[in-house]
Protein backbone atom coordinates (compact mmCIF):
# COMPACT_ATOMS: atom_id res chain seq x y z
CA UNK A 1 0.00 0.00 0.00
CA UNK A 2 1.81 3.23 -1.04
CA UNK A 3 0.98 6.26 1.62
CA UNK A 4 1.87 10.14 -0.03
CA UNK A 5 3.80 8.31 -2.78
CA UNK A 6 5.82 6.13 -0.44
CA UNK A 7 5.17 2.45 -0.88
CA UNK A 8 4.95 0.43 2.33
CA UNK A 9 5.95 -3.10 2.64
CA UNK A 10 4.21 -5.89 4.37
CA UNK A 11 5.62 -7.30 7.38
CA UNK A 12 5.65 -11.23 7.31
CA UNK A 13 3.40 -12.31 9.34
CA UNK A 14 5.24 -14.49 11.75
CA UNK A 15 7.15 -11.11 12.39
CA UNK A 16 4.29 -9.83 12.94
CA UNK A 17 3.60 -12.71 15.92
CA UNK A 18 6.89 -12.30 17.72
CA UNK A 19 6.43 -8.58 17.98
CA UNK A 20 2.43 -9.26 19.35
CA UNK A 21 2.85 -11.98 22.13
CA UNK A 22 5.79 -14.43 23.26
CA UNK A 23 6.56 -17.25 21.46
CA UNK A 24 7.45 -20.52 22.82
CA UNK A 25 9.16 -23.19 20.85
CA UNK A 26 7.34 -26.65 20.38
CA UNK A 27 8.99 -29.62 19.17
CA UNK A 28 7.91 -32.58 17.64
CA UNK A 29 5.97 -31.16 14.71
CA UNK A 30 7.17 -29.90 11.69
CA UNK A 31 10.57 -28.68 10.56
CA UNK A 32 9.73 -25.19 13.16
CA UNK A 33 7.02 -24.65 15.21
CA UNK A 34 6.11 -22.70 17.89
CA UNK A 35 2.70 -21.47 20.42
CA UNK A 36 1.84 -17.88 20.72
CA UNK A 37 -1.06 -16.77 23.63
CA UNK A 38 -3.26 -14.04 23.59
CA UNK A 39 -6.18 -13.14 26.15
CA UNK A 40 -8.83 -15.59 24.36
CA UNK A 41 -6.94 -17.79 23.43
CA UNK A 42 -3.86 -19.17 21.18
CA UNK A 43 -2.15 -20.12 17.82
CA UNK A 44 0.19 -22.48 16.71
CA UNK A 45 2.44 -21.46 13.73
CA UNK A 46 4.28 -24.60 11.95
CA UNK A 47 6.74 -24.54 9.06
CA UNK A 48 7.16 -27.73 7.44
CA UNK A 49 9.38 -27.37 4.34
CA UNK A 50 7.88 -23.94 2.06
CA UNK A 51 4.16 -24.21 3.74
CA UNK A 52 3.50 -22.03 6.84
CA UNK A 53 0.67 -23.31 8.87
CA UNK A 54 -1.60 -21.42 11.62
CA UNK A 55 -4.16 -23.16 13.55
CA UNK A 56 -5.83 -20.83 16.29
CA UNK A 57 -8.17 -22.23 19.61
CA UNK A 58 -10.07 -20.70 22.42
CA UNK A 59 -12.11 -21.21 24.52
CA UNK A 60 -11.61 -21.84 28.52
CA UNK A 61 -9.50 -24.79 28.04
CA UNK A 62 -5.60 -24.64 29.87
CA UNK A 63 -2.83 -23.42 27.22
CA UNK A 64 -1.60 -27.10 27.65
CA UNK A 65 -4.64 -28.63 26.37
CA UNK A 66 -5.26 -26.13 23.58
CA UNK A 67 -1.39 -26.73 22.53
CA UNK A 68 -2.01 -30.34 22.61
CA UNK A 69 -5.14 -30.23 20.40
CA UNK A 70 -3.74 -27.79 18.14
CA UNK A 71 -0.82 -29.88 17.94
CA UNK A 72 -2.99 -32.82 16.89
CA UNK A 73 -4.85 -30.86 13.97
CA UNK A 74 -1.58 -29.55 12.52
CA UNK A 75 -0.26 -33.38 12.09
CA UNK A 76 -3.54 -34.36 10.53
CA UNK A 77 -2.93 -30.85 8.22
CA UNK A 78 0.64 -31.56 7.36
CA UNK A 79 -0.26 -35.07 6.50
CA UNK A 80 -2.22 -33.46 2.93
CA UNK A 81 0.52 -31.41 1.95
Amino acid sequence: MARHGVAHHAIPLHRQVEKMAARHDIDGIGDEAYWTAGRIGGALYILKDDTFIRISVGGPDKEETKIDKSKALAEKALLRL
